[in-house]
């Protein structure tokens, strides 16, 4: 069954269990849509048949509400922390996870396909990335092409090691998740500004802390 049918099912439920219903889909769907959105670029077309069916089948249900708002669903799809539900939203998450996994893995593709591996690839003592029949060396391009820009050839640069490449990686991670906190604040800051004062205190109880906890 497709995303929008799995959907369409939780849904079901979610008018008797909303709860179970929702743990399901943020801790259960929503990362199996993350990991398609961060391995590949998927336009919006493609997921508004699985936009439609959490809007406006699920998280009615969830919610105990027909109809949501625009406001509403705007709320929703704060995180928790800042008064909302983590409703996905389709119309950034995709870009959003897609640029934010070329950035993290960007300093492994650069060593994978950068010079310094084609030199040890090279090197007659590694067997494990010869042919041993030819005995010919496995070349890999030099630079590679990510997200529409080249990388960087470090050929100038000492070689780097593996826990080099690690603290990198975590580097690039925590900044995103820094980005990403400021984005979400802003996000909150711009719906209280268009808030009457009942949604506002409503907003400021939701954000406190342990408010999320069930």
């Amino acid at each position: 069954a497709g995303w929008a049918d799995q959907v369409s099912v939780l849904s079901e439920y979610a008018a008797t269990e909303p709860q179970a219903a929702y743990s399901a889909l943020t801790r259960g769907l929503k990362n199996r849509w993350s990991y398609l959105f961060r391995t590949m670029s998927v336009s919006e077309d493609v997921l508004q048949p699985l936009s439609d069916a959490v809007v406006n089948l699920l998280i009615p249900e969830v919610v105990g509400q027909a109809a949501i708002s625009t406001l509403d669903g705007d709320i929703l799809k704060l995180a928790t922390r800042d008064g909302g539900l983590a409703m996905p939203d389709f119309a950034s998450l995709p870009r959003s996870e897609y640029r934010s996994s070329v950035e993290v893995t960007r300093p492994l593709v650069r060593e994978i396909s950068g010079p310094y591996h084609s030199a040890v690839c090279s090197a007659p003592s590694d067997r494990g990335c010869r042919n041993e029949s030819s005995a010919v060396p496995v070349m890999v391009p030099s630079v590679a092409q990510v997200d529409g820009s080249a990388l960087e050839s470090p050929a100038s640069s000492p070689v780097p090691t593996f826990q080099d490449v690690v603290n990198e990686v975590r580097k690039r991670k925590a900044a995103i998740h820094m980005e990403n906190r400021r984005a979400a604040r802003s996000a909150k800051d711009a719906l209280v500004v268009g808030c009457d004062s009942a949604t506002r205190r409503r907003l400021e109880e939701h954000s406190e802390k342990g408010a999320s906890s069930w």
